[in-house]
């Protein structure tokens, strides 16, 4: 399971024009994501801010920010955000957790079968980041090691059957609006 307790850093919405998400009014938004779509809109339409998406099947920064002034950009590419100094209007994982109280849950690995998860998955501490793996990220995006090693802190990979079942219940919610 992949979750953030608060700021994501991966998963934000940026603007060349804007430092304020009230200001978004359009946001492009990629088609590799569903998770980060739902936790946006809903969080937006909580605060009563009417907003038209954008569809895209793009995945750069540049790209959806040609398309919309405002864009909701991952991994990789929400870290090379920060390289060029863009205005970051929102961290999705801030968003969720102080408007619907949970930490949000982007990836989860499924059993077969019904069967039960190992137990000690949500006891074991969570990997850390390899030298190589710091190095091949401050390779990609342009960031300095600590920005990258602030990164992989924020981001939590183990189980926990609790949060999960806090977000799959939200996610429930949302999706059946």
């Amino acid at each position: 399971m992949i979750y953030s307790i608060g700021e994501t850093k991966s998963v934000i919405v940026v603007s060349t024009k804007y430092t304020d998400i009230d200001k978004c009014k359009k946001i492009a938004v990629t088609a590799e994501t569903r998770t980060s779509i739902y936790y946006l809109k809903h969080v937006l339409s909580l605060n009563k801010l009417n907003v038209e998406y954008i569809y895209s099947h793009e995945t750069s920064l540049f790209q959806l920010l040609s398309q919309a002034p405002c864009a909701l950009i991952l991994a990789d590419e929400a870290l090379r955000a920060r390289k060029y100094k863009l205005n970051i209007v929102a961290d999705i994982g801030s968003l969720v957790s102080k408007v619907l109280g949970i930490s949000p849950v982007y990836a989860v690995t499924a059993t077969k079968n019904n069967s039960i998860c190992d137990s000690k998955l949500s006891t074991d501490p969570p990997p850390s980041p390899s030298s190589s793996d710091v190095e091949l990220a401050t390779y990609i995006t342009g960031l300095d090691k600590n920005d990258i090693v602030d990164y992989y802190e924020t981001i939590q990979y183990n189980y926990n059957p609790g949060l999960l079942l806090r977000a799959k219940k939200v996610l429930e919610r949302i999706v059946a609006e």
